[in-house]
């Protein structure tokens, strides 16, 4: 017979080995469901970042032309995006995320509307003719539409002193506070008290402008502008050669009817920029190398030349 102390390591043995089957059955079950958890877990996650790019995609998030994905030949020779709205082309305007206003231009209707049904479904856009009228709307967003058409720069003024059309940027609407930032010179126009100069130092369109360097656009009157810094309570005036602020103190919707210096045609420069023309010194206002500004050399309001002095990007710091 077996003794008690063999029959204890028996049994032990026994139950030993039956708890190690035991935990090996669940293991491999454990292992098997981990297994399968992660083969139904990859196609979800793909399944998941597919529906995300689809949605991605529909709204335009993130979206960005691309001239291979383009399904008529035409666009593909297309030009991108530009800076901001161009007269006498035909515009699609989009919002490619919040407030990322996007401007591109064609020289037909055709083509434009191509481009137009191109784009996702769901991304807000805007079309407008040559001549500025809109011409359709797409997209789910329709408070895009609106900012989509505050930011396209098709309005126009007459200037009875020269009888030309002048040009009027839509971001320098009455009220709107901007920033003019010279390119081929990097840095933002400048108004400290009486002196009116370019950003002390170098600095990208992007960089936030500061107090000196905002102006409120004012209506002057038959399709001009003035521009008002409210830091130094100041009206930009050009004098002869000269660009400065000199005069009383006023604020904004003190310009006097019979200052001439302050007012401005805004000529378009091309590429989404403008120019600032004094007509009652025939002089364009200019951006030296090293920040001088001044409106050195008489030109009419048509004669803008291919210099980079004249030409400033607007940049929008807050709607009216």
């Amino acid at each position: 017979m077996m003794g008690a102390a063999e029959a204890v390591a028996a049994g032990g043995g026994v139950a030993a080995g039956g708890t190690v089957a035991m935990l090996q059955r669940a293991g491999a079950v454990g292992l098997g469901a981990a297994a399968a958890a992660a083969c139904l877990a990859v196609p979800e996650a793909a399944l998941g970042a597919a529906v995300l790019g689809w949605v991605r995609r529909l709204l335009g998030v993130g979206f960005s032309p691309s001239k291979e994905r383009h399904q008529f030949a035409e666009l593909k020779k297309a030009a991108g995006a530009c800076n901001g709205p161009q007269p006498r082309k035909f515009m699609v305007v989009t919002e490619e995320g919040w407030g990322n206003v996007r401007f591109y231009p064609f020289d037909c209707e055709d083509v434009s509307r191509r481009f137009f049904h191109d784009p996702p479904v769901l991304l807000a856009k805007v079309m407008f003719s040559s001549d500025g009228r809109e011409l359709r709307a797409g997209g789910w967003n329709w408070l895009a539409h609106i900012t989509i058409r505050r930011s396209h720069a098709f309005l126009y003024g007459f200037s009875p002193r020269h009888g030309l059309v002048g040009f009027v940027h839509a971001l320098l609407r009455p009220g709107n506070v901007v920033a003019l930032y010279c390119g081929s010179h990097k840095r933002f126009l400048r108004l400290m008290g009486e002196y009116v100069k370019g950003h002390g130092g170098l600095v990208d369109l992007a960089d936030l402008p500061g107090d000196s360097d905002l102006f409120t656009v004012v209506d002057a009157g038959h399709g001009m502008i003035a521009l008002h810094n409210a830091r130094h309570d100041r009206f930009l005036h050009v004098f002869g050669d000269c660009v400065d602020a000199w005069g009383r103190v006023r604020d904004a919707q003190d310009l006097p009817a019979d200052w001439d210096s302050e007012r401005l045609t805004v000529v378009d420069a091309g590429h989404g920029m403008i120019a600032l023309h004094s007509a009652s010194h025939n002089r364009f206002l200019r951006m030296e190398e090293g920040g001088a500004v001044n409106a050195w050399g008489a030109r009419d309001v048509d004669l803008l030349n291919a210099w980079d002095l004249e030409r400033f990007t607007v940049r929008l710091v807050k709607l009216a």
